[in-house]
């Protein structure tokens, strides 16, 4: 992708690179001008111009560390010499890690030492191979993509005939299928096994519950027991009571009618 606006000189449009990458000072841009410097003296003096405008167009504030940015741009500058076509590297190499800084520094070190195992005429090429497994089968997974090429690597020297690119491509479409279906069988065995462990703990939830709950009903029962004992005991005590109370009124009735008759028969004496 070129981005050349008319009539804009090479400072206006650096400029602009300066903008997206917030370098305000002198400091910052001096920076980013000498990093973007070490890529453009790897490739041809004819193709300068475009590397260049392509950086002024893909730059953008993930690059706002002056020593990021550097750090960036100097990995990508020393392995550019692997590649007879340091344009095409260049652009492809920068557009990853303008995109991608977080894996730049895992990724770029390892697609160039795969790279570096591939003759030259089809050197870049594997690099794309690379570059596009990362983003459709692996999902920036650098870790993953690392064990699948080196597995893919070890196989080529059984297969001389064929196009490392193509066939790489082809080899992480397989890879990619078969290590779905291990995640998926992996997946449903441990979805097994958490269904089972929740049968169990379900299970003996259950069980708890009904412990308690005849805990409780035999507790409920003997309190129950207990309050009609005592409420036997009381009714005991009250009729108890109530006897001695009647018992004790015939015994006063008893005692006014022995009274009545002695006041009557002395009455009659004196008459």
């Amino acid at each position: 992708r070129i981005w050349n606006p008319s009539g804009e000189n090479v400072e206006q449009r650096l400029e602009h690179s300066y903008k997206r990458i917030q370098a305000k000072d002198y400091s910052a841009k001096k920076i980013a001008l000498d990093s973007y410097l070490k890529v453009l003296k790897q490739v041809p003096s004819t193709n300068s111009t475009g590397v260049l405008d392509f950086i002024i167009y893909n730059m953008n504030d993930r690059f706002s560390d002056p020593h990021f940015l550097d750090s960036t741009f100097t990995l990508i500058a020393k392995n550019l010499k692997s590649f007879s076509s340091t344009f095409d590297a260049a652009q492809h190499l920068l557009g990853f890690a303008l995109n991608n800084p977080k894996s730049t520094f895992d990724f770029i070190p390892f697609a160039i030492q795969e790279c570096s195992k591939i003759s030259d005429s089809t050197r870049f090429q594997f690099l794309t191979s690379l570059i596009d497994g990362y983003y459709t089968y692996f999902n920036s997974n650098v870790e993953v993509q690392k064990e699948a090429t080196e597995q893919f690597v070890k196989l080529l020297p059984q297969l001389p005939r064929i196009n490392p690119s193509k066939a790489l491509r082809k080899f992480y479409s397989v890879y990619n299928q078969k290590n779905q279906k291990r995640n998926d069988e992996i997946s449903r065995i441990n979805d097994d096994y958490n269904m089972q462990v929740s049968a169990i703990l379900a299970d003996s939830t259950m069980r708890a519950i009904q412990a308690e709950l005849k805990y409780q009903t035999d507790k409920e029962k003997k309190s129950e027991l207990r309050m009609k004992s005592v409420y036997a005991v009381g009714g005991g005590f009250i009729a108890i009571a109530l006897l001695g109370t009647i018992l004790t009124l015939l015994s006063i009735q008893r005692i006014l009618r022995r009274v009545e008759v002695t006041i009557e028969n002395r009455r009659q004496e004196i008459v």
